[in-house]
């Protein structure tokens, strides 16, 4: 079967910004007419994932594709894997983390609710999957206790794949409910301001999808870690 080319196009959108539109072509001559999919706006909470779904369904079919590279498995991907530690905070804590990843494409927040360690001083630490490092620009974080600041962290270029880095403070702190779209655009945020030294700090790390999702397994398993360096 042949292989299926995925060609894009990036209209404007008076009510939401920078819109794609998906064009779905036969790779064959006099091949069917082109499948288009409905255009969908990028830069809203939640990209909505229809028509990428369809895409790469599309570009899926046939073994010839993803042979060639085309589209890799999403579960063997490396991500970076974020951790999350409660400065602040002492010993069990009720606050919900909620992590927005922001790619050059979207961006989807998402809720931490387990707490998946402490450090030696009695912090808790809460981890999670980002993005893969060549798409992620930044990483969006609040907490249920304090839903109006953000938190703008952006993991270094060079992560390892062995080890964590250091605890990093936010590069920087806004009250604006535009900020993952500003970030996804590349713009300046309006009204940045450095964050309180209290302020939750984060570390990385690179691993693949499925060797984190075995690390979460064993965690729940055997409990949390409780020996992990102050933040």
């Amino acid at each position: 079967m042949a292989c299926l080319l995925v060609r894009s196009s990036t209209p404007s959108c008076s009510t939401c910004g920078p819109t794609r539109s998906t064009r779905v072509t036969h790779d064959t001559p006099g091949g069917r007419p082109p499948l288009r999919v409905k255009p969908f706006c990028l830069g809203e909470r939640i990209v909505k994932p229809r028509a990428w779904t369809a895409a790469l369904l599309l570009t899926f079919i046939g073994s010839g594709c993803a042979g060639s590279g085309t589209l890799n498995n999403p579960a063997d991907r490396i991500h970076v894997i974020t951790q999350i530690c409660l400065r602040s905070a002492k010993g069990t804590s009720n606050d919900v983390v909620w992590l927005d990843p922001v790619t050059r494409v979207g961006y989807g927040v998402r809720a931490v609710q387990r707490m998946t360690g402490l450090t030696t001083t009695h912090q808790p630490v809460f981890e999670t999957y980002a993005a893969p490092p060549t798409d992620i620009v930044g990483i969006v974080i609040f907490l249920s206790s304090d839903r109006a600041t953000r938190l703008i962290f952006v993991p270094p270029r060079s992560l390892p794949t062995d080890s964590w880095t250091g605890w990093e403070r936010a590069r920087s702190s806004t009250k604006s409910d535009r900020a993952q779209r500003l970030l996804m655009r590349g713009m300046d945020l309006p009204d940045k301001t450095v964050p309180a030294p209290e302020a939750p700090r984060a570390r990385y790390r690179l691993m693949r999808f499925t060797e984190w999702l075995s690390r979460v397994r064993e965690i729940r398993e055997n409990g949390i870690e409780t020996n992990l360096p102050p933040c």
